[in-house]
């Protein structure tokens, strides 16, 4: 922080004294002769060791007379002869015993005394500070001209910029003529230093001087725009836009000062626009001084002072903005002290922040401190009490560097500190996703959780009404049969039928004893409260081995029991999830299903059929029990797997029959993931068939064709 801080001014004041070196407004050195009476001697000058020297001293001037160099050519001078102080205005002075004006017009004639040694050397002028027009005169040659020089305001055309202005020297003696008027403003005259050197010094001060200022209208410039871009990307920091508001003032105010750059620029811009510009851009100037210092310390601000000092900076710069120049520039002095006056309040709002210990108050005051001293200067040399002038611009560009510095450090501060709140936000809002993640899988767990249940309530409720109804729809009739066989017994209706009676009402209640026993299973199958035990097995081997155990009895009930298998290629192996004991239910079902519909010497077919998918997830393995019996009729092929369905055949030849066994075992093979189905001509057999998905075990099986019964019932 103190580095930080060391820097801050260290590095303005280094950009300062660069600047100060380039732009620098000459003064006669000690060793420079000064004019006396009119003449100044440089005839043991060096201009190439020594350089550059000013004109300064006493010239000859004649009030209210444009004397050309015929004038001067008898050697005594065509009237009374005034020696006046050079640089300065004329206002004030007199001629003649009388006081002179601001406004007017004069002849200044200086004589120039150089070695021999010296002639026919190429010399250069470098003119600033003339008020408000002129015309030059060397060795009796016209040499410069600026604007219209005349006798009264209609006539005169007012035009200043500095200018280098080049001749040889002749023998021992040079002579300068210079016509001055001014109508437009509070001053007249030679009012700056004219600098007098060889033709190569001369180019470089003024490339140098042009350099300078356009260097540091860059600088304003450049800080303008980035704070005024700060301000758009957040307009709530107010203080960037009175600040970028500040840089362009000056900016504006450096382009219409010593160099007049704005001339250069934009040539289509008239003196009085220019001098209107200056005077306006140091009222913004300042009003957006008072408005940043409010806007960073609005704690140490007095509002009364504030206010004050932003209406009187406002009404004159409107004054400014609809009078000549000719009437604002008079009031010079007062509006001079008023910004004395609104740089002291903010030097005293900086030195309140100090005591107070707010961040980056002690660089402000630096800054402050040296840009008050630096008006001051300008006050005095605009006053003609001082030669050092035209510094202000040095005070705000080192006030603009400190700020631009302190204001990049608190930024700098804003956005470690923000950097670090973002990282703390990172690591709290990833321990916040991490427990977001862990409450929404356990809220997922638990949903999920849920609806398994309520799908298993749902199911048993379904589960429960389908037995609820089933036992109301099926135990009905053997009920009623049942009371009217007891009944009958009871009545003695025919006593010799006793038994049969009883073994009626034995039988209907062995069937009920089933149905109930069916139905339960059916109502656990469909609500999934039977567990399967699964198991990976071969199924060839498997269904093999079932086709072994039923072997025997459906060959004693007369019956052809064969086994075929179609589609497999014996070294490669195919292997199913089932449930053995669930899967032999199904086996059996089907095989005694087929046995009950075909007579004796008829034939039962177990077909085991490998199908080969696209993929190994689509291989399936397909099992079929064919028979040679009565088939099934082709109205009654869609519901034969429906509950309590039972065929024209079946009620006509197994009327104890319930119509549960093909509904239990589609919900078994359902619950393999398989498919159950069925194939049919009525009088000449059926096909009752499942497949199941496999998956491979090797390599090399071949696809078999899915079997039509053709060739079975051919």
């Amino acid at each position: 922080m103190k580095k930080r801080t060391f820097s801050a001014p260290f590095l303005a004041t280094v950009c300062l004294a660069v600047f100060l070196s380039f732009g620098w407004n000459p003064v006669a050195r000690a060793d420079e002769p000064l004019a006396v009476r009119g003449t100044v001697d440089f005839s043991s000058w060096d201009w190439i060791r020594q350089g550059t020297a000013v004109l300064d001293g006493e010239w000859e001037f004649y009030w209210n007379r444009l004397l050309t160099p015929r004038d001067f050519l008898s050697g005594a001078p065509p009237g009374p002869v005034t020696y006046i102080q050079v640089p300065q205005t004329w206002r004030g002075r007199s001629a003649g015993g009388s006081p002179l004006s601001g406004q007017g017009y004069g002849t200044y004639r200086l004589v120039i005394r150089t070695s021999p040694a010296d002639a026919g050397r190429e010399m250069a002028l470098y003119i600033r500070g003339v008020a408000t027009a002129y015309k030059l005169w060397i060795n009796g040659n016209m040499a410069a001209e600026k604007g219209v020089v005349a006798t009264n305001r209609p006539d005169m055309v007012p035009e200043e910029y500095s200018q280098p202005v080049f001749f040889h020297l002749q023998g021992e003696q040079s002579e300068l003529i210079l016509q001055v008027s001014n109508f437009v403003q509070r001053k007249g005259g030679l009012w700056e230093p004219i600098s007098l050197g060889t033709a190569e010094e001369i180019v470089l001060q003024r490339e140098r001087a042009v350099a300078f200022e356009t260097g540091l209208v860059g600088v304003f410039f450049a800080v303008g725009l980035y704070h005024f871009g700060l301000f758009l990307a957040r307009r709530k920091e107010t203080w960037a836009f009175y600040f970028s508001g500040l840089c362009f003032a000056i900016g504006i105010r450096t382009l219409t000062t010593g160099e007049t750059l704005i001339t250069r620029l934009f040539p289509w811009i008239s003196w009085e626009m220019s001098t209107h510009l200056e005077y306006l851009s140091v009222c913004v100037a300042v009003l957006m001084l008072i408005l940043f210092t409010h806007a960073r310390y609005p704690g140490e601000v007095n509002l009364r002072w504030r206010n004050g000092f932003a209406a009187v900076l406002t009404a004159y710069g409107l004054f400014v903005a609809v009078t000549p120049a000719i009437v604002y520039t008079y009031t010079m002095l007062p509006f001079q002290l008023c910004v004395l006056a609104s740089i002291i309040d903010v030097v005293r709002v900086l030195i309140l922040a100090w005591r107070r210990k707010r961040s980056g108050a002690s660089l402000d005051l630096f800054a402050g401190a040296v840009m008050f001293m630096f008006a001051m200067n300008d006050v005095l040399y605009y006053n003609h009490l001082i030669t050092y002038g035209r510094l202000i611009q040095f005070g705000m560009l080192f006030y603009v560097l400190i700020e631009a510095f302190s204001l990049a450090h608190q930024f700098s501060s804003l956005f470690s500190q923000t950097e670090n709140l973002a990282v703390q936000l990172q690591q709290t809002n990833e321990s916040l996703e991490e427990r977001v993640r862990e409450r929404t899988r356990a809220l997922q767990e638990s949903n999920a959780r849920l609806q398994r249940t309520n799908r298993d309530l749902y199911r048993m409720e379904q589960a429960r009404r389908h037995l609820l109804s089933n036992i109301s729809h099926e135990l009905g009739t053997p009920l009623t049969l049942i009371r009217g066989y007891i009944k009958a017994v009871l009545d003695r209706v025919d006593e010799s039928r006793n038994d049969q009676f009883l073994r009626l009402t034995y039988d209907k209640t062995v069937m009920m004893e089933r149905i109930i026993r069916d139905l339960l299973e059916l109502s656990k199958l469909e609500a999934g409260q039977i567990d399967f035990h699964y198991q990976w097995v071969h199924p060839l081997e498997f269904f093999r081995g079932l086709f072994e155990k039923y072997e025997f009895a459906l060959q004693e009930a007369g019956v052809r029991f064969d086994w075929t298998v179609k589609g497999w290629d014996m070294p490669g192996f195919e292997a199913i999830r089932v449930d053995p004991i669930r899967m032999e239910q199904v086996f059996a079902n089907l095989l005694f299903n087929a046995r009950k519909y075909t007579a004796p010497g008829g034939r039962i077919e177990v077909v085991v059929t490998g199908i080969q998918g696209r993929t190994s997830e689509e291989s399936a393995v397909r099992v079929e029990i064919r028979d040679t019996g009565k088939g099934v009729g082709k109205e009654d092929l869609p519901f034969v797997f429906e509950r309590f369905y039972r065929g024209r055949e079946a009620r006509n030849s197994s009327p104890g029959s319930v119509g549960l066994g093909l509904a239990i075992c589609k919900e078994i093979v359902e619950n393999h993931g398989g498919q159950i189905g069925v194939e049919s001509r009525d009088g000449v057999g059926s096909a009752f068939f499942f497949t199941l998905p496999a998956s491979r075990r090797a390599e090399g099986s071949v696809p078999g064709d899915h079997p039509d019964g053709k060739e079975f019932w051919a």
